[in-house]
């Protein structure tokens, strides 16, 4: 078994940091950013209609759309 992983570092891992022009486009700005939780757009309406076929196909149907396993 590993190393027990500290929580500080598991949230640090959670974001990956990317640069991106900057405003006035003389160079780059670095930005943190995370992935999108798609059980969390799905439930929340936000995810695109065109999309949630490919999202519930992503999750494999393991999940309803309430977020509860199924059985």
């Amino acid at each position: 078994m590993g190393d027990v992983i500290d929580i500080n570092e598991l949230k640090k891992q959670a974001t990956e940091v990317i640069e991106i022009p900057s405003f006035d486009n003389n160079g780059t700005i670095s930005i943190r950013v995370k992935r999108p939780q798609i059980m969390r757009l799905i439930t929340s309406g936000k995810l695109p209609n065109p999309l949630m076929g490919n999202a519930l196909r992503l999750l494999d149907g393991k999940t309803n759309l309430k977020g509860k396993d199924r059985d």
